[in-house]
């Protein structure tokens, strides 16, 4: 054997053990997320009481990622997947208890993990009136009652189906108590029909239209009956596709 051939061989070995050194260091497959985006609290809001806190990583599926909060760097919170509206991470918190800080500001940062690895954060600040201040005003946007309820009501034409186990409808309960006149106008939001939808983020769409999205009375044909003022009305459930193959295509 030439002096050629050993040193293409020693080389060789060099190489090989160099990567197999690389192999043991580097993730056999490398998740590339997006930016985290804030839906709620926004930065700089002032809140009291329950708050809805939702963040999702945008262009992710939040199946593929868990999500947690956590306030001035302190534990970590998990959130919950949420598909009301558009697929989200959401926690419900109570921040009565939160005056370590007075009024603040206090930091949200929401922080996603895959594979017990951080792939993104977003911090916000908030403040929160204290006992002794004079509350903000809630930066609740009130909606006129929905039409779809409207008619419901005053004519009895069929409507589209609202869902009844909504976020809004679950903050409108926490709030019954403490903020009355708060929890009337998001009564008006649950009132409000909105679509299920459906894209690339289910990884089982047909499983998910049949048990989380479609009521029961709804799994053997396209409408319901519901009472209203003691009339029997036909609504409608509305379920949309975004998993169409080429949608954004024109």
């Amino acid at each position: 054997m030439n002096q050629k051939n050993i040193l293409g061989m020693f080389l060789l070995l060099v190489l090989c053990v160099v990567l197999f050194g690389l192999s043991g260091i580097m993730p056999a497959h490398a998740f590339a997320a997006g930016v985290t985006n804030v839906w709620w609290p926004k930065d700089a809001v002032s809140v009291q009481g329950v708050q809805p806190f939702k963040a999702m990583v945008e262009g992710t599926s939040i199946e593929q990622y868990d999500m947690y909060w956590q306030v001035d760097g302190g534990q970590l919170n998990g959130m919950s997947n949420n598909y009301q509206d558009y697929p989200h991470k959401e926690a419900i918190v109570d921040l009565s208890g939160w005056h370590w800080r007075g009024s603040g500001p206090y930091t949200i940062t929401f922080v996603a993990k895959h594979g017990g690895s951080t792939i993104s954060q977003q911090s916000v600040r908030i403040t929160i009136p204290q006992a002794n201040q004079p509350a903000a005003q809630p930066q609740t946007v009130v909606l006129s009652a929905p039409a779809t309820e409207r008619t419901l009501s005053q004519t009895g034409v069929s409507g589209l189906y609202i869902q009844p186990n909504s976020s809004a409808a679950a903050q409108a309960s926490a709030w019954r108590q403490s903020r009355p006149s708060d929890a009337i106008a998001m009564d008006l939001l649950a009132k409000t029909p909105t679509a299920n939808w459906f894209g690339n983020w289910n990884s089982n769409v047909y499983q998910d239209v049949h048990i989380r999205a479609v009521p029961p009375q709804l799994l053997h044909g396209y409408s319901l009956l519901r009472y209203t003022q003691g009339k029997k009305l036909k609504v409608l459930l509305v379920l949309a596709a975004y998993s169409s193959p080429y949608r954004e295509v024109s």
